[in-house]
């Protein structure tokens, strides 16, 4: 039969593996973590958003059917409402012809505030 001093000091030592795990995962996605709370916090806002691909919203602004974006530079996603729905577009980070494309057709880009939905 085990001591009460043998329990607690096992359960000490679990304690202090449970914490030091804790911190060090924390410690090892402390870049990642406000991506991710960000990602989450903001998934009901825009859950029911259908995702439209890139080609087809180049399309949509060549032809003069987007007139406004909501723009998340920390996703690189742009927001549209259009008559039809809303719709969420992911953009390539690399290439900003995008940018060109929505500034020579006029398309009005309002910037989300960083950390925003």
């Amino acid at each position: 039969m085990k001591t009460l001093r043998q329990l607690l000091s096992r359960g000490a030592l679990a304690l202090a593996l449970v914490g030091i795990s804790i911190t060090g995962t924390i410690y090892l996605l402390r870049d990642s973590l406000p991506r991710i709370w960000y990602d989450y916090r903001c998934l009901p806002t825009y859950a029911a958003q259908q995702s439209l691909p890139y080609q087809t919203f180049l399309r949509w602004v060549e032809s003069g059917r987007v007139k406004s974006v909501l723009f998340n530079a920390e996703q690189a996603i742009v927001y549209i409402n259009d008559p039809s729905g809303s719709y969420r577009v992911k953009l390539p980070e690399l290439d900003l012809t995008w940018a060109d494309i929505l500034s020579a057709k006029k398309v009005e880009i309002i910037e989300l505030v960083p950390g925003s939905c």
